[in-house]
C-alpha cells in the first residue's frame, strides 16, 4: 500500500510540474507578478522565443492581492490568453520588513495589520501568542536595547509581524489568482513560477548579535513553494515551476552580504531594492526552468498573405509575390503556402494585387478565405 501511495504521489507531483503547451495562430501569453516579471524579464524572453503576442501585466511591488485587481481590470486580455505566467520573489515579504523598520526609525506610525480579515479568531490568538514569544526571544538574545532612540526588540517584532502578514496573505490569495484566471480563460495553461529567496545568505548584525535573515526567509520560501505545488496539483491546466537558484544583481556584482540593520534598511530604501532584483542570468535561468517543464507543440500555420513570414501582411509581401511571378526569385525566398490568396492554384500578380488591397484595408478577407 505504501509503494502504491508513493507511486500515486510521484505521479501527482510529476503531472503538476510538467505540462503541454500547444501554440496555434491565435496563441497569446500574459505575464503576471511583481518586479521579477517586469520588462526585459523571463516573460518577455519566453514570448520572444516562442514568437507569441503577449502582454506583460507584472508590476514592481505587486502582491497577490494586487494581481487579483490586475486580472479583474484586464479581463479582456486574460480572456485571449492560452498561456499565463505568475511569478513573485520573496521581496514582496521583505519589503514589508524594510518599510516597517523605516517607519520605526523615522518615528512614523507602524501599520496595524488586520489579522481578523485573514484568519479565524483562534488564528488571531495564535498570532498574538507567537509574536509575544518572538519578542521574548529577542529580549533573551540581548536585543532589548535602544538604537537610534528605538527599542530593537520591539522593532524586530514589528518587522516579523509585517513579514508574517504579507506571507499569510500571499498563501491565502494565490489559489484565488489561479481560479480567477481559469474563470476567464478556462483552457489557458497557468505556469506558477516558484518563489525565490532574494536575500539568501544575507546576515544582519545588531549590536553584536547576528541574525541570518536569508536563512529565515528560505524556510518560508520553501514552505510557500510546497503550497504552490499543491495548488498546481489541485487545479486544472496548472504547472508549478521551481526556481531555487535565481541570481540577484547583488550576487552578480559580488557585493558583501553582511550588514548592520540600519545600513541594510537604508540601502534597500535608497536603491528601492534594486540590488535584490533578478539579474539577467537569473531571468535566463527561470526561462530554462519553464522550458524544461513544458512540452511545446507548435501547430501554427503561416499567416495568409505573409510571404516573408514576418508576422505582417504588407506591401513587402506583395513585392515578393510579384518578383516570384516574374521569376526574379525562387520558391526558397518566400512562403508559397500562404501566397495563393485567391485560391486559384497559382501564385501570381493577382495575388500580389489582393495583398496590396488587404494592406490598404480595401478588403478584410482574401477570396480563398471566403
Amino acid at each position: 500500500i505504501t509503494d502504491e501511495l508513493m507511486q500515486i504521489a510521484e505521479k501527482l507531483i510529476y503531472d503538476a510540474t510538467h505540462g503541454e503547451y500547444v501554440i496555434d495562430n491565435d496563441s497569446f501569453c500574459v505575464g503576471l507578478g511583481d518586479s521579477s516579471a517586469v520588462s526585459q524579464s523571463y516573460v518577455d524572453a519566453l514570448a520572444a522565443l516562442l514568437k507569441l503576442d503577449y502582454a506583460n501585466l507584472a508590476q514592481a511591488g505587486h502582491t497577490t492581492t494586487d494581481t487579483l485587481d490586475v486580472i479583474a481590470q484586464n479581463a479582456a486580455l486574460i480572456g485571449k490568453a492560452d498561456l499565463v505566467t505568475i511569478g513573485y520573489t520573496a521581496n514582496i515579504f521583505t519589503a514589508e520588513v524594510v518599510y516597517t523598520i523605516q517607519n520605526i526609525l523615522m518615528g512614523d506610525p507602524v501599520e496595524e495589520y488586520d489579522w481578523e480579515a485573514l484568519v479565524t479568531e483562534g488564528g488571531v490568538q495564535y498570532v498574538e501568542k507567537a509574536l509575544a514569544e518572538i519578542h521574548a526571544k529577542f529580549v533573551e538574545q540581548g536585543l532589548d536595547i535602544v538604537v537610534s532612540g528605538r527599542n530593537m526588540a520591539d522593532a524586530l517584532t514589528a518587522a516579523v509581524e509585517a513579514y508574517a502578514y504579507a506571507y499569510v496573505e500571499h498563501l491565502l490569495t494565490y489559489p484565488a489568482i489561479v481560479n480567477a484566471i481559469h474563470e476567464i480563460a478556462p483552457e489557458a495553461l497557468v505556469v506558477i513560477v516558484g518563489l525565490h529567496n532574494t536575500v539568501e545568505n544575507i546576515v544582519i548584525d545588531i549590536e553584536g548579535t547576528e541574525i541570518a535573515l536569508g536563512e529565515y526567509v528560505q524556510y518560508t520560501v520553501d514552505a510557500a513553494n510546497v503550497v504552490s505545488l499543491v495548488n498546481a496539483i489541485l487545479a486544472e491546466n496548472t504547472v508549478f515551476v521551481n526556481t531555487p537558484d535565481v541570481e540577484t544583481l547583488k550576487e552578480e556584482k559580488g557585493d558583501s552580504l553582511n550588514y548592520d540593520m540600519i545600513s541594510f534598511v537604508f540601502e534597500a530604501i535608497l536603491t528601492n531594492g534594486a540590488d535584490f532584483a533578478t539579474s539577467e542570468a537569473g531571468h535566463a535561468y527561470i526561462l530554462d526552468q519553464i522550458l524544461n517543464a513544458l512540452t511545446i507543440i507548435d501547430n501554427r500555420t503561416g499567416l495568409l498573405g505573409d510571404a516573408d513570414s514576418d508576422g505582417d501582411v504588407d506591401s513587402t509581401d506583395a513585392m515578393l509575390v510579384l518578383q516570384y511571378d516574374a521569376l526574379l526569385i525562387g520558391e526558397d525566398q518566400l512562403d508559397l503556402s500562404v501566397c495563393d490568396v485567391d485560391g486559384d492554384g497559382d501564385v501570381d500578380s493577382t495575388d500580389a494585387m489582393l495583398i496590396l488591397q488587404y494592406d490598404a484595408l480595401l478588403i478584410e478577407v482574401f477570396p480563398v478565405e471566403a
